[in-house]
């Protein structure tokens, strides 16, 4: 008697081979059921939409994607990930930011000017004591 060993499709496609995500680097996936990610190195954090679960995934680990609206995949260090699909499921759409898009640009907020008086007013509070405390509005 021949038994069968897998129980998934053995026809498969690859539609990311290898892919380096950067810490905290970012991989949209939508559309994707039925697709599975491996991890080769690294780790990753995967949540899907709809899906209260977050799964977090070190190299040599694999998931299968079992929602079909978009599943985040965020590098929580530099790794590389491989997704395949069956040869005969639909096409996801797959997007990864340009380099720098994946998090914000800097860590600065607001107006240049702003900050700049922001880092003159922390300046004579610290230097002169708290003396610059007469500068505070008191609304």
């Amino acid at each position: 008697m021949d038994r069968k060993l897998w129980t998934e499709p053995f026809e498969e496609r690859v539609l990311l081979d290898g892919a380096a995500l950067p810490r905290r680097g970012l991989l949209s996936i939508r559309g994707g059921r039925g697709a599975v990610l491996f991890i080769e190195h690294g780790e990753v954090w995967v949540t899907q939409e709809g899906d209260r679960r977050d799964v977090v995934l070190s190299a040599g680990a694999w998931f299968r994607l079992d929602r079909d609206g978009t599943a985040i995949v965020q590098a929580r260090r530099a790794a590389s990930v491989t997704l395949t699909a069956g040869a005969d499921a639909p096409v996801p759409e797959i997007r990864t930011p340009p380099h720098g898009e994946s998090r914000r640009q800097g860590r600065r907020r607001g107006h240049p000017v702003l900050r700049a008086l922001t880092a003159l007013w922390l300046r004579l509070y610290r230097r002169s004591g708290h003396s610059a405390r007469r500068f505070v509005l008191h609304l």
